[in-house]
């Protein structure tokens, strides 16, 4: 049986998990001291996710290369090793589909393995997929039988990173509490969450706050719940609610994430519909429907995008005040089981009248 995890699947308690892979037999362009993660001809040309370990804070590394092997490769990304959740970011829809992705020189690479997987025949591709920033999209297929892969060998380091990049701030202006709960030799739950001071906000966040540790979870591995609260121009309350689990040998975390804002109202703080930083004025409806459009239908495929009529994309749209401009994105599964678009800010003197300040609950 299948488990889920805040609506996602856990993977490793499918029955049709990937085995682990043996180490790879075919060239790779990974250099000594590295490990290859992926790799697989694509014609005459190998592609490489190459692993290593940092050796100031043991932390791990992860490289792109591609090239013909014996040379020089033609594209090394990044052009110096750092903390593979800094350069990538790493997602896993439902089944043993994968996906690592970075951004280069204005061009999106997305190295794709499907695994031929039975359960989601829609997904048959193993590769990479490059998008330029006008929105054309190369698909690049593997070679057949070429593909290696031994994704467990993947530090756990790298896994709570999801996509899209979503701002979650590492600091806070608000008293926090801390702590973690072992559960057996090789089990813990962490626990984060800031005190606001407001009894209406602080319940929310006690409300979502627990020991995140089941039985059924494995004998290895670590899960987590927090909060992180970020004030915004001064006058917004970001709340950024996190659960993630990640149990050892499987090849994914699973990550849930969601926001819920507040604006100050005095000495209080007032909760604000979800969405509604956009004034109703439906001039402006028009013009972010239109725009919404325009920066997600060429990251969409052919078949995804002719399901959506104007102005969809614009209403399921997560709306996020930032300190530079309102944040526009999907979450994982809002269009669909594949990799969501990348999320787009909008300036506030960009938004003008436009941006209403959110609507408040209970209005």
């Amino acid at each position: 049986m299948c488990k889920r995890l805040g609506g996602l699947i856990l993977l490793a308690t499918c029955p049709w998990t990937v085995a682990q892979v043996p180490p790879p037999s075919l060239p790779t362009l990974c250099e000594s001291g590295e490990t290859a993660i992926f790799a697989c001809g694509i014609g005459a040309k190998t592609v490489s996710m190459c692993q290593s370990v940092l050796p100031a804070d043991g932390r791990v590394a992860l490289r792109y290369r591609y090239g013909t092997p014996g040379k020089t490769p033609e594209l090394t990304y990044p052009s110096r090793p750092q903390a593979a959740k800094d350069a990538f970011s790493f997602v896993t829809i439902g089944g043993p589909l994968w996906v690592i992705s970075f951004d280069n020189q204005d061009v999106s690479y997305d190295v794709i393995s499907a695994l031929q997987a039975s359960t989601l025949p829609q997904y048959n591709f193993t590769g990479i997929e490059v998008t330029t920033k006008e929105g054309r999209t190369q698909l690049r297929h593997c070679n057949p039988g070429s593909v290696v892969m031994d994704m467990r060998q993947l530090n756990n380091d790298f896994f709570p990173r999801y996509a899209p990049s979503l701002p979650r701030p590492d600091k806070s202006t608000f008293r926090m509490v801390s702590r973690s709960i072992p559960h057996g030799d090789n089990w813990v739950s962490t626990i984060e969450y800031p005190i606001i001071g407001d009894a209406g906000v602080d319940s929310e966040i006690e409300a979502f706050i627990k020991d995140c540790y089941t039985d059924d979870s494995g004998p290895d591995g670590h899960c987590s719940q927090t909060v992180a609260a970020n004030l915004i121009r001064d006058h917004f309350l970001v709340l950024t609610f996190e659960s993630f689990s990640y149990e050892e040998g499987t090849p994914h975390g699973q990550d849930g994430l969601s926001f819920k804002i507040f604006r100050r109202e005095g000495t209080a703080w007032r909760a604000l519909e979800k969405n509604s930083f956009i004034a109703e004025d439906p001039s402006c409806q028009r013009r972010y429907a239109a725009l919404t459009n325009r920066r997600v239908f060429p990251e969409l495929t052919e078949k995804g995008a002719a399901q959506w009529k104007f102005g969809d994309l614009f209403q399921i749209a997560e709306q996020l005040p930032t300190a530079d401009g309102l944040l526009f994105f999907y979450e994982s599964y809002a269009l669909g089981p594949y990799i969501p678009p990348q999320p787009f800010l909008v300036d506030y003197k960009s938004l003008g009248s436009c941006f209403s300040g959110g609507r408040a609950q209970g209005r």
